[in-house]
Order: structure tokens, then C-alpha cells, then sequence
């Protein structure tokens, strides 16, 4: 059972790290996102050393190229997102796993505790004293004997007997 669990989690994290991989392969990024181009009237301006003094202002002129790919630290963003996401749903399924693990762990401990105390009462059953009574006669004779027969295992200590109503005899009456 071990081993298919830990087979199941070793597949499950193969998966994410390849569909990983393959977003990754798959996604064009660039730095180049987006770009800017100053225009020639300020460049001959930045390369002229001596002031001279223009009747009309000078203006620089930033050209956004659109580009297709996107931006890097977004895609970061996404992936990171998206390994949250997957590790989020693992830890839940490690939580849960690990929560049936102890309640299996629990009632198995259960029966352990229930087995060790019914051998425990079997074995104190088994060894305990047995008393029984049992009475004999011989033929013709008018005695009745009352015998008292230890068939347990251990040794009867404090063997009390007491009849209700008391023992009565009719030979021996005086």
C-alpha cells in the first residue's frame, strides 16, 4: 500500500514539473516588449557640442513597436501562480492522506488494546481457582459427605463456606 502511494505522489510530481517545462518551451518571451526609437531630429541635437540657439523647439519622438510576446516577469508571474497552485492542491491531498494514516493508526491501536485485554481476562480465567462442591454417600450408610474440590489451576486461599439455612443432622442431634 506504501509503495503505490508513494509511486502515486512520485507520477503526480513528475506531471507538474514537465507541464512545467513544456509551458515554459511553449511560451515566447522577450525583452524586447517593448522598445523606443528617438528621432533623428534629436539625435543631431544630442551630438551637436556648441549652443546654438534654434527658432524652432526641437521634439523627440518615441515609437512603441507592438510585439507579440509577452512580458517576461508576467509569464514569472503566471508560472509562479501556477506552482502555487499545484503545491496548494498536494499539501491537501498530503493532509488528508495523512489524516486517514491516523485514524487507520488510531483503530488499529483500538483493536490491539481490545485483543490484549481479552487474552489478559482469558489468561486470569484460565489460572484463577475453581472450587466445586459435590457430596458422596457409601451404600447403606446414612452419611452424607459434602466435599469441597479445587480443579482450577492456582491455589484457593480464604475458602469460606457458609450454608443458609445452616446444616442440620438428625444423628447427631445432642
Amino acid at each position: 500500500m506504501r509503495t503505490f502511494l508513494r509511486a502515486k505522489w512520485i507520477l503526480g510530481s513528475l506531471f507538474c514539473v514537465s507541464s512545467l517545462v513544456i509551458f515554459l518551451l511553449i511560451t515566447k518571451t522577450s525583452s524586447a516588449y517593448a522598445t523606443t526609437t528617438p528621432s533623428i531630429a534629436s539625435l543631431k541635437s544630442a551630438a551637436i557640442s556648441k549652443p546654438k540657439i534654434q527658432t524652432s523647439p526641437t521634439t523627440t519622438k518615441y515609437v512603441l513597436q507592438s510585439t507579440s510576446y509577452l512580458d517576461p516577469s508576467l509569464v514569472i508571474a503566471y508560472i509562479a501562480i501556477g506552482v502555487q497552485i499545484v503545491t496548494l492542491v498536494f499539501i491537501i491531498k498530503y493532509v488528508r492522506d495523512t489524516a486517514a494514516m491516523a485514524r487507520a493508526t488510531q483503530k488499529s491501536s483500538e483493536a490491539a488494546e481490545n485483543t490484549l485485554r481479552e487474552m489478559k481476562k482469558t489468561r486470569e480465567e484460565e489460572n484463577a481457582p475453581y472450587v466445586v462442591v459435590s457430596t458422596e454417600s457409601t451404600q447403606n450408610s446414612p452419611i452424607i459427605n459434602l466435599v469441597f474440590q479445587n480443579i482450577g489451576k492456582n491455589v484457593a486461599r480464604d475458602v469460606k463456606m457458609e450454608f443458609s439455612p445452616p446444616l442440620e443432622s438428625g444423628l447427631y442431634r445432642n
